[in-house]
């Protein structure tokens, strides 16, 4: 009695809180339905449901009409809630660490999506609607990947691709050639990538980052066993960057990433 007696106060206080701030924070209260009174507050920009134990979504969802920011991490979802598909103005989109084992080719309709997170779940193939998205950021991590799309060469906004954690046969050079401002997480599990030894240096540093200080350039050198011998870990990337990453908290970025990017940081500073 005591604990739904807190747990009811605390609901009250965090909506009272983000009908006046427009941010409305729920995680970790283990619902498994949302609050009416949510729907009421129709200029909510950012709603945070991660950590609870929601398996749908009410149609609802599309009632707020400036929704901007939408975390749905840690739950218990199987089946991509179509209400999202509602959420028009959406531009973070959160559904890491859920039980999804596919995406609806009408997620592409989504068109001011800017982040789509869904690190953590049970995905084989990504839809080709999703490579026609202006997304900077994209989490694959930890998911059944084999292979990765072509077209995510026309994703020329993509800023972060996490792919770690999947069973990757191959990596699709050609396409991500093309992504000129590509930061790719890549680990040992994935793919082997010593047969980028053979690809030239200026396409090497597209590859991994922009810029590639010149103390580092040997590392990049085409007879270097690195590239013949193991797989290139986020450590060696974070070790190859002359770009200093800032990490935005683990509520704004796919929080696999944020633990193995600490990581990375942590053996490079060993060094």
């Amino acid at each position: 009695h005591v604990d739904s007696d807190y747990m009811g106060s605390n609901l009250s206080r965090r909506l009272a809180a983000g009908e006046e701030s427009g941010s409305i924070d729920l995680r970790g209260l283990s619902l498994s339905t949302i609050p009416g009174k949510v729907w009421s507050l129709t200029h909510v920009v950012r709603l945070h449901l991660g950590w609870n134990s929601l398996k749908t979504l009410p149609h609802a969802l599309g009632d707020l009409p400036s929704l901007a920011v939408l975390y749905l991490n840690h739950n218990s979802f199987s089946i991509f809630p179509r209400a999202l598909l509602k959420c028009t103005r959406l531009r973070r989109l959160y559904l890491n660490s859920n039980a999804l084992s596919s995406l609806p080719d009408e997620l592409g309709d989504l068109v001011y999506l800017k982040v789509l997170a869904v690190s953590d779940n049970y995905l084989t193939t990504l839809p080709p609607s999703v490579c026609k998205l202006k997304l900077h950021e994209l989490y694959l991590s930890q998911n059944k990947f084999e292979l990765l799309p072509e077209a995510l060469g026309a994703l020329t906004d993509l800023r972060t691709l996490a792919v770690a954690g999947n069973n990757l046969k191959a990596l699709p050079f050609a396409a991500l050639l093309r992504l000129h401002d590509l930061k790719a997480m890549l680990r040992d599990g994935n793919v082997d990538l010593g047969e980028l030894a053979s690809m030239p240096l200026r396409e090497l540093m597209v590859f991994m980052r922009k810029s590639v200080t010149s103390h580092h350039r040997h590392m990049l050198d085409s007879s270097s066993s690195m590239w013949r011998t193991r797989s290139f870990t986020e450590a060696d990337l974070a070790h190859l960057g002359s770009e200093s990453e800032t990490d935005s908290g683990d509520d704004n970025m796919d929080p696999v990433v944020v633990k193995r990017r600490r990581k990375a940081k942590e053996v490079v500073g060993a060094k």
